[in-house]
């Protein structure tokens, strides 16, 4: 039966997952809807959605500090990751180094590549050992680099400047994956000196169906992800609404992200500050500063998993998970923990921050309070739950 304490208003805290569509993203996607053409045909309906296509990915290219021809269509930040992986890298040996908190789709393309896979790991606060990663990057037959810019998993930011100044020195190419920070952080890819660099357009206040590599010019992009078997003769058609609408949410976000990123910063370090409670069993993972404005992960134990997440939603707060045992293995959250991720967008208050302070830590104590009188009476021998 569902809780007498649930609000009708429920607070939507997986940003991290996928963002609210911006309202000039939607009306730049319906716009582009009716646009039926094709934009690799010649006729006028062809060209239209060529014209919208074009101006689409130069407005995109503006918002990464980078020219069109350097970024690519792609259909999701895991497509878009694994062309950086795969469509780049057209070595038949050698190594490819990964973090070992990168998100699964860089992992798992690395893997398809038949390289061997070098993971770097992190230090207690999420962030890649730096020293580690100069002596792996340096050894021969090292052919690509990637580490996260954001953490999707604790919002830690990875000093990505200096591993690719790194990687660079050592003739290494090198891809960062910024889907996490694009919403609420600029992205000069010029600045940060990388490669390749993964933008998404849903965690972007964009639709769901689009994503844009970043690919330094000179660099070539295999359509057909080397080593991954694909149908057909031609490159996927460009889902030019989808696009559309992700070019309209970056340049919407321009002006405001100076803005939001302080705003967002401010209600985060209220949930870091208000969540790291030993009593409910709560523990804020992550680094306290070198993280994005917007995501908090905190690790919930004695608790099970589906009954947590079932009891908040009925409280009325929608929120993520990180992945726990990827953490654990990492030491980077403790085995057996659920991971919450806390995931802010523009439109959260500090009001939804103070239902999170009321109800999490709550709803953890009864939960972790349950766990503890089942392990009695389980143990008891009489019999008796």
């Amino acid at each position: 039966m569902p809780d007498s304490s649930r609000s009708a208003d429920a607070v939507y805290l997986d940003g991290a997952a996928s963002t609210p569509l911006h309202p000039r993203a939607a009306a730049a996607t319906e716009r582009a809807l009716e646009q039926f053409g094709d934009p690799r045909s010649p006729n006028r309906p062809g060209r239209e959605a060529q014209a919208t296509l074009e101006r689409s990915l130069a407005t995109v290219a503006a918002a990464l500090g980078a020219d069109q021809d350097e970024v690519h269509p792609a259909t999701s930040g895991s497509h878009a990751n694994a062309l950086a992986v795969l469509g780049t890298a057209s070595a038949t040996s050698g190594r490819i180094l990964v973090s070992a908190l990168e998100h699964g789709s860089v992992t798992d393309a690395a893997l398809a590549s038949g390289l061997d896979v070098v993971e770097i790991p992190c230090h207690e606060d999420g962030r890649i050992d730096v020293d580690r990663f100069a002596a792996e990057v340096s050894r021969p037959g090292t052919v690509l680099a990637s580490v996260h810019h954001g953490s999707p998993d604790l919002g830690t930011m990875q000093p990505v400047a200096e591993c690719a100044r790194i990687a660079r020195e050592a003739d290494v190419r090198f891809h960062t994956d910024a889907c996490q920070s694009a919403s609420s952080l600029p992205l000069d890819a010029a600045a940060l000196g990388v490669d390749l660099l993964t933008v998404s357009s849903h965690k972007a206040y964009g639709p769901p169906g689009a994503a844009v590599l970043f690919a330094r010019r000179g660099i070539r992009i295999d359509p057909f992800l080397r080593g991954v078997a694909r149908p057909g003769p031609a490159a996927p058609s460009p889902n030019v609404p989808a696009l559309a609408g992700m070019a309209a949410a970056l340049l919407a976000l321009g002006p405001e992200i100076a803005d939001l990123a302080g705003r967002l910063w401010s209600l985060s370090a209220r949930l870091r500050s208000g969540l790291d409670d030993t009593e409910s069993g709560l523990r804020v993972l992550g680094h306290p500063t070198h993280r994005v404005p917007h995501l908090v992960s905190v690790g919930v134990s004695g608790v099970d998993r589906e009954t947590l997440f079932m009891t908040l939603e009925d409280r009325g707060l929608l929120v993520g998970e990180a992945r726990a045992q990827a953490l654990a293995r990492s030491g980077l959250a403790a085995p057996g923990d659920v991971v919450v991720r806390l995931g802010l967008t523009r439109e959260n208050t500090d009001a939804d921050v103070d239902r999170v302070l009321e109800i999490l830590p709550e709803v953890a104590r009864r939960l972790r309070g349950i766990g503890k009188r089942a392990e009695v009476g389980f143990g008891s021998g009489d019999g008796r739950a």
